[in-house]
């Protein structure tokens, strides 16, 4: 049981630079309650963000100096079979985009007097001037190789290890990240419990069906949104439809019972969520943690070749808390009609442990200052 909280005015220049990955929403998304957190706290935020993080986090924060960190541009492919060959040949350029993020922070450390870095899986945001935190669920990343994952997880734990600390955002003991947030032999992880945006509502009208909100990496999102819109076509189902993307869509709806949207702001998503009765979405860690805080049922499916997404999807469905299917040949009658056979047990997990975390982040910063 988190213990009951007071917010403390802390009497020195807490200044805080929090950037998430820019691959897909998910790490921007989870990145919102920290923000408020720290805000609450007394602290100035700055964000570092790019694209489409860099939207959706000027929309939620409008107030906040974002600064433009240069992202990845990681290049995704059709095939699930070809993804990891793919990303291997361009490591260079994930180690050169480590390098280049490094050296910026420098500089923005410098000009806005930064005193705690919260990096959300970008390897290259630590200094040693300040505090610098790592945030990742992914301690044990999969590959779908024994030989690809040693060094990848090698390499992965170098650069966590140059971190002050590594927040989990799962459960120690109830995990819902499963093998993928083992520490291991990593001496500075916390669990901070899952995060979300999210919040539950009391006495929600059902009005749709069924909402569908997609993420992630293209061209694979648009492959799912072509998808599901030519099978929604044919159904009488009365759908809300979160696309993920501000991309000029190809495919022209043409079903009135779908409600097509490009992008919600956080509030608007969760009430459309629960106004809805099942939702389909990936099988990302910060969709799976929005569904488990609002305890919806969902089908997943996971993005091909993405080993995380997966191994999560496989997970929850035989631990009974979510539908699993593959995008490859995916028929939605079928699995609408496996909904109702199935068995939804939800894991219970506590999910304002994070704020706990950052208050004693704080006291601590602050008692440095003394």
């Amino acid at each position: 049981m988190v213990k009951p909280r007071f917010v403390r005015k802390f009497q020195y220049n807490s200044t805080v630079f929090i950037s998430p990955l820019p691959w897909g929403l998910g790490h921007a998304a989870r990145c919102i309650p920290l923000i408020k957190e720290f805000l609450q706290s007394n602290c100035k935020v700055i964000i570092g963000a790019t694209g489409e993080s860099k939207a959706l986090l000027n929309s939620q924060f409008p107030g906040l100096q974002i600064i433009e960190l240069k992202g990845y541009n990681i290049k995704y492919s059709n095939s699930k079979h070809f993804f990891p060959f793919k990303i291997v040949l361009q490591l260079p350029a994930i180690i050169h985009a480590i390098l280049t993020e490094y050296h910026q922070l420098k500089r923005v450390i410098k000009d806005h007097k930064i005193t705690v870095v919260v990096s959300d899986n970008r390897p290259g945001l630590y200094n040693k001037s300040v505090h610098s935190i790592y945030i990742t669920h992914q301690l044990k990343i999969k590959t779908g190789s024994s030989f690809t994952g040693r060094i990848i997880n090698r390499a992965h734990h170098f650069f966590i290890k140059k971190f002050d600390e590594c927040w989990v955002p799962d459960d120690e003991n109830n995990s819902i990240a499963g093998e993928l947030s083992f520490a291991g032999n990593l001496k500075n992880v916390k669990y901070i419990g899952p995060i979300s945006r999210l919040i539950p509502k009391e006495g929600e009208t059902i009005n749709y069906d069924i909402i569908v909100v997609l993420s992630g990496p293209e061209p694979q999102r648009t492959i799912l949104e072509s998808l599901l819109l030519k099978q929604l076509h044919q159904t009488q189902y009365n759908v809300f439809f979160v696309r993920g993307s501000n991309i000029k869509i190809e495919y022209l709806n043409t079903n009135k019972r779908v409600e097509v949207i490009n992008v919600l702001h956080a509030e608007e998503l969760n009430e459309k969520i629960e106004q809805s009765n099942l939702v389909i979405c990936r099988s990302g860690y910060t969709s799976i943690m929005d569904l488990i805080r609002l305890r919806k049922r969902a089908i997943l499916i996971a993005t091909p070749g993405q080993t995380e997404q997966e191994y999560l999807a496989l997970f929850h469905q035989e631990n009974g808390a979510f539908l699993s299917f593959e995008q490859v040949d995916f028929n939605l009658q079928k699995a609408l009609n496996a909904v109702e056979s199935f068995e939804w047990k939800f894991p219970a997990v506590n999910m304002e442990l994070y704020k706990a975390a950052i208050e004693n982040l704080m006291q601590s910063q602050f008692n440095k200052s003394l």
